[in-house]
């Protein structure tokens, strides 16, 4: 794994074949603040996620990976919340086979500091977090911040 803060808009870094962009939402999918609500817009996520009726730690919409660590849009994640979504979109990466929606090979993983913005985590203990799950990967994370 190799992993890179950068600082930009990670909109502005346009992604290649088996690249991602991950971020979180909630469960009832309502994307309304924040990056979600850009991505939102960009994507629309919540009539896709809604449509799907696939309910995991981590659901893809296009080139969106969406970590879900939260019920309710107005809740706050957990540490154990957000680890139990980065492990999930871990083994969907080492074992491509067993994600639902078929095989996914990811090589880049493009993000903002996920669960620091209104969710109010400490960016210090989830880098930490994402350098621990991803150690033994491939992939290449892009931890973008304005």
């Amino acid at each position: 794994m190799t992993f890179t803060e950068i600082h930009g808009n990670l909109f502005d870094r346009k992604l290649e074949e088996n690249e991602f962009y991950v971020h979180c939402i909630s469960r009832d999918y309502a994307c309304g603040a924040g990056i979600a609500k850009e991505f939102n817009k960009r994507y629309d996520l919540t009539q896709k996620l809604r449509k799907s009726y696939i309910i995991e730690k981590c659901m893809r919409v296009d080139n969106v990976l969406n970590l879900v660590t939260k019920s309710k849009y107005w809740q706050k994640p957990t540490y154990d919340s957000l680890r139990e979504s980065l492990e999930y979109l871990h083994s969907i990466i080492v074992y491509p086979t067993k994600y639902p929606n078929g095989t996914m090979c990811a090589k880049t993983l493009v993000m903002p500091r996920i669960g620091c913005g209104l969710d109010k985590l400490q960016w210090k203990n989830v880098k930490k977090m994402i350098k621990e799950i991803f150690e033994d990967t491939d992939v290449a994370i892009e931890v973008y911040y304005l």
